[in-house]
C-alpha cells in the first residue's frame, strides 16, 4: 500500500491535502475538489446545507475539524496553523499543539478521500451554492450548534451534535445509546 503522505512540512490548505493523496489519485483536490458540492471550500469559506455525496460529508467533516482546532486555540474562523510536521503517517507535533491538530485533520481526510476517490460526481464540481439548503447541518437543540470532540492521544477533533451524539473519552463520536 502507498503512503498517504510525504516526509515533508505542509502548509495547511487546499494543495497540501492534494498532495497527501497518494500518487494514485483520481482527481486533483485545487482543480476538481475546490467547489464541489456544498462543503468542499477552504476553512472559513462559507458553505452550508447537507452534503450531496460522501466526497461532500468528508469535506464537512474536515471543515469542522478545522473549525475546531480553531476555537480550541483561539483563533479566528478559517485561520490554521501556518506548518505541521508529518513523517512516516505520523503527525510529529505535540500533541497538544494547534499544528499536530491542523495536521490530524487534514491527514484523516486524505485517508477518508484516498477510500472514495473513485465517486466523485462531475455533477457535484463547481456546485452552485443555491442549491444547497440554507439550513445547518446537525444543529443541537434549543439553538445550541454542535461541539467539538477531542481525542486527548491525537489531538484529532470531531464536531458532534450532543442532541444526537456523545464524545467518547478516545476522541470518538458515537450515537446517543451506543457504546464508547
Amino acid at each position: 500500500m502507498n503512503a498517504i503522505f510525504s516526509d515533508t512540512f505542509l502548509v495547511p490548505g487546499f494543495n497540501d491535502v492534494s498532495g497527501a493523496l497518494d500518487s494514485d489519485a483520481a482527481f486533483d483536490f485545487d482543480d476538481d475538489l475546490s467547489g464541489y458540492g456544498c462543503h468542499c471550500r477552504a476553512p472559513g469559506v462559507k458553505a452550508g446545507g447537507k452534503p450531496v455525496d460522501s466526497i461532500d460529508a468528508a469535506c464537512l467533516t474536515w471543515r469542522r475539524c478545522h473549525a475546531c482546532v480553531a476555537e480550541a486555540y483561539g483563533m479566528q474562523k478559517g485561520q490554521t496553523c501556518s506548518k505541521y510536521r508529518l513523517r512516516n503517517n505520523i503527525c510529529g507535533n505535540n500533541a497538544n499543539d494547534c499544528r499536530r491538530g491542523t495536521c490530524e485533520c487534514d491527514f484523516q481526510f486524505a485517508q477518508t478521500l484516498s477510500s472514495i476517490k473513485n465517486t466523485i460526481s462531475a455533477a457535484f464540481m463547481n456546485f452552485d451554492d443555491a442549491n444547497c439548503s440554507s439550513s445547518r447541518v446537525n444543529e443541537g437543540s434549543n439553538g445550541a450548534g454542535p461541539v467539538c470532540c477531542r481525542s486527548s492521544s491525537t489531538n484529532l477533533f470531531t464536531k458532534f451534535s450532543p442532541k444526537h451524539e456523545i464524545c467518547c473519552s478516545d476522541g470518538r463520536v458515537v450515537e446517543v445509546g451506543d457504546l464508547c
